[in-house]
């Protein structure tokens, strides 16, 4: 009983203090260096360019984390040439428009460091770190407008794509947290500030179009319904400011890198097959253990999914104006037509999923669609696991 109330009482700082200690124990056993959450690849960087001591270097390409790096030293001054590459700081960037595009994560990194280049290699952790505690304060508030139980704002701790985020520098975790903050908002109906977060949304992370753009046109659609025919112009118009500023930072990225065209079209259109094929050929690859546990964590999504569209079936729900009810049905042919590309490894697709994961959550919270107790024991064995690659591997 104790125990349970002092989960009851201090959520935020019950799940502030699991965070730290997992991302300390991971600090620990990579012997304190930032580097060990950067992740930069030998072929993508250049030693005799780099201003820290990045010591943990990882054969081949790396992983994303080192990019966000480069932009957070300096969101703002020019890239380098690096024969047909450009970068800086010793990271070589092959597509720096689709690379850039990606503002805020870093941009946030540098605020918080003051512009201090030493401090840079923490405050990506930090800002991360703060991320996840922040989407825990966020689905309290969520959790107390349905008046749900006070155990269901600790789903944040199911989502097993989120660790991997803050364990390699991700943007993915301060995008889920910033979309949850748009879902609150939007629930809320406090209109001007859920433009605000849609705008912060969106240069975060490109991808974020498809999360978004239904509660855009479910907006667009009430404000023709419900208001006098100039105030409703006025409002919709309104509603295409985010879209414009993305639009128009993706121009001056264009303007920047006049010799480079953006590589997210050539990207998107690798990242997507058949239904299911590219999870069976992702499982068809050499058997190993780590084939096992990617099994075990795809199998998971699966029947996550599965709960809730069994809870959409069983209530026959159809609600032309619920943001997640139509998110649902966007991401359940995206998630199974994802290419073997995405389920190649378990860091990529965790990750990747995350904000479809969190889509379904919100979508059971707000119709209070029971989550079954075997797939909780489930989520928490697979996320034990996961935290324990998140400490253990570079």
């Amino acid at each position: 009983m104790k125990i349970r109330d002092t989960l009851y009482r201090n959520p935020i700082t019950t799940s502030s203090i699991v965070i730290c200690a997992i991302f300390f124990l991971r600090f620990l056993v990579g012997g304190f260096d930032p580097s060990y959450y950067i992740v930069v690849g030998e072929k993508k960087s250049v030693k005799d360019d780099f201003i820290h001591d990045l010591k943990t270097l990882k054969n081949g390409s790396g992983y994303d984390g080192q990019y966000f790096y480069r932009y957070a030293i300096n969101p703002f001054n020019k890239d380098l040439k690096y024969g047909n590459k450009y970068g800086r700081y010793g990271i070589k960037i092959d597509t720096p428009i689709y690379r850039r595009g990606r503002l805020i994560y870093p941009l946030f990194a540098w605020v918080l460091a003051f512009g201090q280049e030493e401090l840079i290699p923490y405050t990506l952790i930090l800002v991360n770190i703060l991320a996840f505690i922040s989407l825990f304060v966020i689905f309290k508030e969520i959790v107390s407008i349905f008046k749900l139980p006070f155990y269901y704002l600790y789903i944040p701790f199911l989502i097993g794509g989120l660790y991997f985020s803050v364990a390699r520098n991700l943007s993915d975790i301060l995008g889920c947290t910033i979309f949850a903050w748009c879902y609150l908002l939007f629930i809320k109906e406090k209109y001007s500030w859920f433009l605000f977060s849609s705008t912060l949304l969106l240069l975060c992370k490109e991808t974020y179009v498809i999360f978004l753009a239904p509660a855009y046109l479910i907006l667009f659609r009430n404000n023709f319904n419900k208001n006098s025919s100039f105030d409703r112009y006025i409002r919709n118009a309104l509603l295409l400011l985010p879209w414009g500023v993305l639009i128009s930072w993706k121009y001056l990225l264009t303007i920047l890198y006049p010799d480079i065209t953006s590589a997210l079209p050539r990207k998107l259109g690798g990242d997507f097959d058949f239904p299911f094929k590219g999870m069976y050929d992702s499982m068809m690859m050499e058997f190993s253990i780590a084939q096992s546990i990617k099994g075990v964590y795809i199998l998971w999504g699966i029947l996550l999914i599965t709960v809730c569209l069994k809870g959409i079936f069983d209530k026959k729900l159809f609600q032309v104006n619920n943001w997640m009810y139509w998110l649902i049905w966007i991401n359940v042919p995206l998630v199974t037509c994802f290419a073997k590309s995405i389920y190649i490894d378990m860091w990529g697709f965790m990750r990747i999923l995350a904000p479809t994961y969190l889509c379904v959550f919100l979508f059971l919270i707000e119709e209070k669609i029971e989550i079954p107790r075997w797939l909780i024991g489930y989520s928490v064995l697979m996320v034990i696991s996961i935290v324990a690659i998140v400490v253990l591997v570079v």
